[in-house]
This record gives C-alpha cells, structure tokens and sequence, in this order.
C-alpha cells in the first residue's frame, strides 16, 4: 500500500454516494461507500442497498489527487475538522469493510468519546467488542458513530434419513399388461 495515500470522507449530494463511488473508480481513485441492505416493507418485500453514511464517501487519495477530486460531478467537499481534512485511520476503514462483510443489516448510532468508550477502545485494538443479547459492536472514533448488529446464531444440522424409499416406478407398472 502506498504511505502517502490517506483515508478522506468526500461530502457528496444527497442519494449519489454510489455514483460518485464508480465515477472515481473509473478515474482509478481508489474510493469506498459502505452499504446496508435494507428491506422494503410492502408485498414483495425487496432488499435495497443503501448508503449506510448519508453524502459521505470515503476515498482513498494524496494531495496531489485533491484538484481532480473536486472535480467530480457529485462531490462537493471534504469533511472538515479545525480547517483540515478529516483523516480516517486505515485500521477503522478496514474494520468498517469487514464488519460490513460480514452482517448485512446494521444500525448505525451517533456517539460521544467518553471514558467508558475510550477505555474499551484502547483494550480493544480491532475496534469490536460484543455485548449481551447477540450483538455485536463496532466503534469508529474518527467519525463519531458505532455500527450494530445482531449477531447470527448458528443453527445446528440435524440428519433425517427418510422413512420411506420414493417408488417412482409404481404408477408405470400398474398400467403396463
């Protein structure tokens, strides 16, 4: 991976956050916009896949990179913090592809650094921990928010032999003299 490279967000209009994602994959800027799937109530219930941050989209650039992003129908800025562009660590980015991976549907929660959650950042160094009740837990300090899901139980397979063998040659015997 190239040192000089660093995660940004990208501030994107409303509902583009896909499109400028393949728009700056076709400019071969390496970008990334986390999805959630998300069922459509209604007769045929439809999994659609949404942004999971609204107008954010996370790419990959150096400052070189900066003019030709901007130019991009769809961005309109970074994300700013203190007259600077926000730099997303590349360990939460990491874990934000795998968490996403790995469950589908997730809720995404507003958070505040405190203490509590300071200290289980710093015994936690993969950002992840579980808590009661199948859930399992990620916080991304850079942005400010936690991700949530639950977490599958695995199932157990049970082996049933069938009673009765099939006999598919019945009904063609009965008619033949």
């Amino acid at each position: 991976m190239d040192e000089s490279k660093s995660w940004h967000i990208a501030y994107t209009f409303s509902g583009q956050e896909k499109k400028v994602t393949d728009i700056l994959g076709r400019k071969k800027i390496e970008s990334y916009c986390p999805l959630n799937n998300v069922t459509q109530p209604g007769h045929w219930k439809r999994i659609v896949y949404e942004a999971l941050f609204n107008s954010y989209c996370f790419v990959r650039i150096d400052e070189s990179q900066v003019p030709q992003l901007k130019q991009t129908n769809g961005v309109i800025s970074f994300i700013y913090w203190l007259n600077k562009p926000v730099i997303v660590p590349d360990l939460e980015v990491d874990a934000l592809k795998e968490f996403l991976c790995e469950y589908k549907s997730v809720k995404l929660e507003k958070i505040t650094l405190d203490n509590n959650n300071s200290a289980l950042l710093t015994a936690n160094n993969d950002h992840r921990f579980y808590l009661n009740n199948n859930i399992t837990k990620i916080i991304l300090p850079s942005l400010g928010y936690s991700i949530s899901a639950e977490e599958k139980v695995p199932t157990q397979q049970v082996i049933v032999k069938q009673l009765f063998p099939r006999r598919r040659s019945f009904a063609k015997n009965s008619w033949v003299s």
